[in-house]
């Protein structure tokens, strides 16, 4: 992953007007937010924080294997989303 600068006119709490959901390895969690620049931004945007919230729990799956894509030591044995305080086991199958 390439660090890029922030646009001048930009810092880490700049709320955008769509969400997106993000990726933090320092909590090895997922959240449904209107800030930008995180280490993995899922490239998809919504209407509002429930929209993504949705999108996220109807496709567990697929955000479980991006975090196994990013993790090179263990392998996840589930997803967790900040926004609703739940972890979304998964097996390895």
């Amino acid at each position: 992953m390439n660090y890029v600068e922030l646009p001048e006119e930009m810092n880490f709490s700049t709320k955008f007007d769509t969400f997106i959901i993000a990726y933090c390895p320092d909590t090895d969690s997922w959240f449904v937010t209107k800030e930008r620049f995180f280490y993995y931004e899922y490239p998809k945007e919504f209407m509002s924080e429930e929209d993504g919230i949705c999108y996220f729990k109807n496709n567990i799956r697929l955000f479980f294997d991006r975090v196994s894509e990013m993790k090179t030591i263990c392998c996840p044995k589930g997803v967790y989303l900040e926004n609703t305080k739940q972890f979304f086991a998964v097996s390895n199958e």
